[in-house]
């Protein structure tokens, strides 16, 4: 029989939450297990097996079809991506990340180390054999073999965070002893990053701060650039109070563009800032505004070369992340800071395919004046120019922020541009359009600006959809041969397809 590899989950994400589109699609938790009599074979089928017959399904799609085989053993699916073996075959699990997944007999013969410190022995087998098979084992049951069992075994590592969770504090206390005795191997290895992590979540305060001290001794910015490290980081600054936020935010300072450039240490800036906003807004709410204003005053260093970088930040696939968890979280006076730092290069940002949300984030959380300055900035070059801006794939979304959330005057100036007419050929849709269109015409004829067209019919009063209407109605003829026109007539004006 053989195993299937299991797509890996995003490895960005604090607590694996994110995760790969195959995942997404719901079909892991639908798909069960069908073990055949026949040698070499374990298909799965979405939603059980078909009546008629039995196909072999892998993750190319059909390869090919079994003949008829009577009563085959179908075991429903568990937790996850494991599956629990039938009786009578051999035991096969999916590692995680489809890592080393193995046949193993019951005694456990096949058990194998990914890590080159960690030698299997048989005090280490019979520790893995007690955690599997004693309903009551604890942690004391492998006292000594704690972390070198996680790091090997799947179901080692779920029975540990399951006893640093629901465990006494004597056995929390042991727990802790053989993470910080192990503190280097651990939180680099793909297992065992998650029993620190279950002990900064459900610890003691004690024990946060002992973890606390283990990861300054391991220089913070190491971990933050490692896909493992960077979740034991985002953990630590979530759950520790705010004299040990202080110290962990303090390691950071001069390597803040480097993180921010780094897959796994963009996370970690962006949960200091959320973090240290939700301790901010704690200790204003207890009327420690003392408290309060050492944290603002902490964060301002990643302020500094959030607002002095702004430009090259924001159109960066990482940066454009850290710039807007800035504009969401940060107080008052260091989001308006931000804020003026990005209206300064709007016109360089609009069709960036990443400054775009930047802008986006601008519009949705910024004043009217922000708002303000965007749609000056918009409509400064003519209708024509507008135009342009609505047919690009990037630039069509700020368009239709903005009229989502202007005020009613910004978004009448906006529909007042759309209704003008074009004089330009150079920015008609196609060859066969003719000079002196309304631009909404255009629009409407366009694969991408006809999504601006219908949030304008959305967010407009009834007078200003009543005047875009008249206008594509009077071009109904023509605008019926465009398959994203006639979507609006279908949609929008039942009425006007009538007439």
């Amino acid at each position: 029989m053989s195993s299937f590899p299991v797509p890996p989950p995003c490895s960005g994400c604090i607590d694996g939450s994110c995760a790969s589109s195959y995942y997404n699609s719901g079909m892991c938790m639908m798909m069960y297990p069908v073990y055949y009599d026949f040698p070499q074979d374990m298909t799965f089928f979405p939603a059980g097996p078909p009546t008629d017959h039995f196909a072999y399904y892998g993750y190319g799609g059909p390869d090919g079809a079994h003949p008829l085989v009577p009563q085959p053993v179908l075991v429903p699916q568990l937790q996850g991506c494991y599956q629990q073996p039938h009786p009578h075959q051999g035991q096969w699990k999916n590692n995680h990340r489809g890592k080393r997944g193995s046949w193993r007999n019951r005694n456990n013969e096949a058990i194998t180390s990914h890590h080159p410190e960690v030698t299997v022995t048989p005090e280490l087998r019979s520790a893995i054999k007690c955690v599997k098979e004693d309903s009551q084992a604890t942690l004391f049951s492998i006292d000594g073999l704690i972390a070198q069992a996680l790091i090997v075994d799947e179901d080692a590592s779920r029975f540990v965070q399951r006893r640093i969770r629901i465990g006494s504090e004597e056995e929390q206390c042991l727990a802790l002893q053989a993470a910080l005795a192990s503190f280097g191997l651990l939180w680099k290895d793909f297992r065992g990053n998650f029993m620190i992590r279950a002990l900064l979540t459900s610890g003691t305060l004690n024990m946060k701060k002992a973890c606390v001290e283990a990861i300054l001794k391991e220089a913070p910015v190491n971990l933050s650039m490692h896909k493992h490290g960077c979740r034991v980081i985002q953990t630590a600054i979530k759950t520790v109070d705010d004299e040990d936020l202080t110290k962990l935010v303090a390691m950071f300072e001069g390597h803040v563009l480097s993180l921010i450039h780094d897959p796994n240490g963009n996370h970690v800036i962006q949960r200091i800032i959320e973090s240290t906003s939700d301790h901010v807004k704690s200790a204003e709410a207890r009327g420690d505004l003392s408290s309060a204003s050492k944290l603002i005053a902490q964060l301002q260093f990643i302020i500094d070369d959030v607002v002095e970088h702004v430009k090259s930040l924001s159109v960066h696939c990482y940066g454009c992340r850290v710039v807007q968890r800035a504009m969401e979280s940060c107080e008052k006076d260091q989001k308006n800071d931000v804020l003026k730092a990005v209206i300064e290069c709007e016109d360089e940002l609009i069709r960036d395919q990443y400054g775009n949300y930047v802008l986006q984030q601008a519009v949705a959380l910024g004043g009217e004046e922000i708002k303000g300055v965007i749609v000056d900035s918009v409509l400064r070059s003519g209708p024509e120019a507008l135009l342009q801006l609505s047919k690009n794939k990037h630039s069509s979304n700020l368009i239709e922020r903005l009229l989502q959330f202007g005020c009613a005057m910004q978004r009448e100036l906006m529909i007042k541009e759309f209704l003008k007419v074009s004089s330009l050929g150079v920015f008609l849709s196609s060859p066969d359009d003719e000079k002196g269109q309304c631009i909404a015409v255009h629009m409407a004829k366009d694969d991408i600006a006809n999504y601006v067209i219908k949030t304008a019919l959305a967010c407009a009063r009834e007078d200003q959809k009543k005047q875009i209407l008249n206008v594509l109605s009077s071009n109904f003829i023509e605008l019926s041969k465009y398959r994203q026109a006639s979507y609006i007539f279908t949609n929008e004006s039942p009425s006007v397809v009538s007439s």
